[in-house]
């Protein structure tokens, strides 16, 4: 027995040595307070394109990509309202059927290019079965236009400027497709995107550096439990959520990055103390921030497509789940990446982490928190200052607000090695002292 602990212990202590060889290269001081794991970029969100998309108060959002920049326009698609027929000629009740409240078009008008229309479906029809939109005189077979997602539609052209104008009179397209699932035939009434919003966004449109595009997962949107209404029981229904009236407030986002929102609309909830314990966006973000909890479910569509370019990718909420933190200045509200995590990922041996930082700013309301909490510096190698410690069961302290921050110079960290933790240098400790008195009690 003694020799099976003191191998155990040299193979703990070669462990360690080899973790701290692996870890010793230069870090910023702040950054060796926490480990991260591996995966603690992936873990942030960083699966998809980088995106910023900032919503004006009409309702139409700016989308900026590393290579393109749009103004979009969103509408819901009233699947509530749609009929889903059984291959017996059964209509189905809605209670049965299982679809994404982020059914919805957008209407997208790039920078330079002409208008185009992506209608997601949120379910895959049949491609060798007529997906058919008829409006006035028009019948379009779309099965063409069907994307590599399998449940979304991309009109562009001819098409796109026919389907334009119908809107502009008012008509509503019907949308009849059948399910490659299950074989229902969904009939879905298209609504009307405010094309007007679109077209004032898009005369605004200009360069802004201030705007960078990010993988890492973030949502800034004013709230507080006093002056933010609660959501009514058709709002409630019509996402398909099953919170009793009076428990959810219904604020506006202002700005995301990492993903892409159908709506500018999120659920909040507030704890006893007025911060943020629960954010929920109809189909794509559900945030649990209870009991010190940082648990996100992202939808990996809305992480992995854009509106400028094809859609790829079918996913559900859920399929992307990330670990990110609740900040509250005021009436101001912010999550995305935990301070102490991406202190941790700003190293000069990782060139590619600081550009996936740039727009998150010197910290996520600008100025400098009050304490020593962490700063996040912008520029080429953010540089976090030290973390004050903080009694047991405090979050992190209310930073003073002044959105959005402007970048800082970048500063150089000072080097410093990062240390076995001392949890390890316990472990090992005891292990040794085990193995000595057992040695002993052997003689």
């Amino acid at each position: 027995m003694v020799n099976e602990f003191s191998s155990f212990a040299r193979r703990i202590l070669k462990c360690g040595m080899l973790v701290a060889a692996l870890t010793g290269m230069p870090l910023p001081a702040a950054a060796t307070q926490m480990p991260v794991p591996d995966d603690s970029v992936a873990s942030m969100g960083s699966v998809g394109p980088a995106i910023i998309q900032t919503f004006l108060d009409t309702g139409a959002s700016v989308v900026r990509t590393n290579s393109d920049t749009s103004c979009v326009v969103s509408a819901r698609i009233l699947i509530e309202e749609s009929t889903y027929v059984d291959t017996d000629g059964t209509v189905l009740d809605f209670a049965r059927i299982r679809r994404s409240p982020a059914t919805s078009i957008q209407a997208i008008a790039p920078e330079t290019g002409d208008l185009r229309f992506r209608i997601q479906l949120k379910y895959s029809p049949r491609a060798d079965r007529p997906i058919r939109m008829t409006f006035g005189d028009i019948d379009w077979d779309l099965s063409d236009v069907l994307e590599d997602s399998t449940d979304s539609l991309s009109i562009t052209g001819e098409r796109a400027a026919v389907l334009a104008a119908a809107f502009r009179a008012g008509l509503r397209p019907q949308l009849v497709a059948v399910s490659r699932d299950n074989d229902h035939v969904v009939t879905d009434r298209i609504e009307v995107p405010d094309l007007n919003d679109l077209a004032a966004c898009k005369a605004e449109l200009k360069p802004d550096a201030a705007q960078v595009p990010s993988t890492l997962i973030t949502m800034r949107f004013q709230a507080d439990p006093v002056t933010s209404p609660l959501a009514t029981l058709g709002e409630l229904q019509d996402c398909r959520m099953a919170d009793e009236p009076g428990e959810l407030h219904v604020a506006k986002i202002s700005q995301t990055t990492g993903f892409f929102s159908q709506t500018d609309k999120v659920f909040v909830a507030f704890d006893k103390h007025g911060k943020v314990s629960r954010a929920y966006v109809p189909g794509i973000f559900d945030g649990d921030f209870r009991n010190g909890r940082r648990d996100v479910r992202i939808s990996i569509a809305a992480n992995s497509n854009v509106p400028m370019e094809p859609n790829a990718v079918k996913g559900c909420l859920g399929l992307a789940p990330v670990a990110i933190c609740s900040y509250d200045s005021g009436d101001q509200r912010y999550l995305g990446v935990c301070e102490q995590a991406l202190a941790a990922l700003s190293t000069p041996e990782k060139p590619e982490v600081p550009s996936l930082l740039d727009s998150v700013g010197p910290n996520p309301f600008g100025g400098f928190p009050k304490g020593g909490d962490v700063i996040i510096t912008g520029g080429v190698t953010p540089t976090p200052t030290p973390i004050t410690p903080k009694p047991p069961g405090r979050g992190p302290k209310t930073p003073i607000t002044d959105l959005p921050p402007a970048p800082q110079p970048p500063q150089e960290p000072e080097p410093s090695p990062v240390p076995v933790p001392s949890s390890a240098l316990l472990m090992l400790g005891g292990l040794a002292l085990m193995a000595g008195l057992r040695r002993r009690k052997a003689r």
